[in-house]
């Protein structure tokens, strides 16, 4: 919960506080920056509301596991937003099949929202001249909303924590091995998996180095939790 001391709440829903980690407004104005750059006042709008728009839907995501965590009796206080995505503070549970369904409700909520998206986007003629820029601003943002929500999805589903695939491997995984085996054998091939994000530098890719070292970071976390309670051996 340390990071919520660097956190502006924004309200509640269903009871859960909502807050924005300071560093989310840095980013924003550095897209709004980058519109500017494009097209002025226009793009700086646009990349702003789109920007926005997103963490919206990401925030609908981490309320899909939320709410699915609920129907297991696993509550949850806070969720917070930050620039690579949302937390939702959860209670541990042990539970594979809990885990799983719980995980696996955030992407779905994504390919939900573009799939609505994409019926709103079905119903506009794009071969039909629209008088003045707003129609096209519509559908432009509309068109990158859905395309940024399957992007989420996909990219959740990583076999590496903390993104959601990790969590389903070892929840799949413990079906069959116990928590703690599942853990190790998730945690070591989502390592894997992070040292090639590494390799981003290499092609001047500095966001995807640093959710490499994000990943390392988190996925050693969550095995030296389960190694503290107890059974994991290297």
């Amino acid at each position: 919960m340390n990071s919520l001391l660097k956190s502006l709440p924004v309200g509640s829903i269903f009871g859960v506080r909502v807050f924005i980690h300071s560093t989310f407004f840095l980013l924003l104005v550095w897209y709004m920056w980058e519109g500017w750059d494009v097209d002025g006042w226009l793009g700086a709008a646009f990349y702003g509301l789109f920007t926005s728009l997103l963490f919206a839907c990401i925030l609908a995501h981490e309320f899909g596991h939320i709410l699915a965590a609920g129907r297991f009796g696993i509550n949850s206080p806070a969720v917070i937003l930050w620039p690579l995505g949302g937390i939702a503070f959860l209670s541990r549970i042990d539970k594979p099949k809990a885990e799983f369904f719980m995980t696996v409700a955030g992407p779905l909520v994504n390919v939900v929202i573009a799939g609505v998206l994409f019926c709103v986007l079905s119903l506009f003629d794009t071969s039909t001249a629209y008088p003045g820029y707003a129609f096209l601003f519509t559908y432009s943002l509309l068109h990158e909303l859905m395309t940024a929500n399957l992007f989420v999805a996909v990219f959740n589903l990583i076999p590496c924590f903390p993104m959601d695939g990790g969590r389903i491997l070892r929840s799949a995984l413990a079906m069959k091995f116990d928590y703690e085996k599942s853990t190790l054998i998730a945690v070591r091939l989502g390592q894997a998996i992070a040292c090639l994000f590494l390799f981003g530098v290499l092609f001047d890719r500095l966001m995807l180095t640093v959710i490499g070292v994000f990943m390392l970071m988190t996925a050693q976390k969550e095995l030296d939790y389960v190694e503290g309670r107890g059974n994991a051996r290297l």
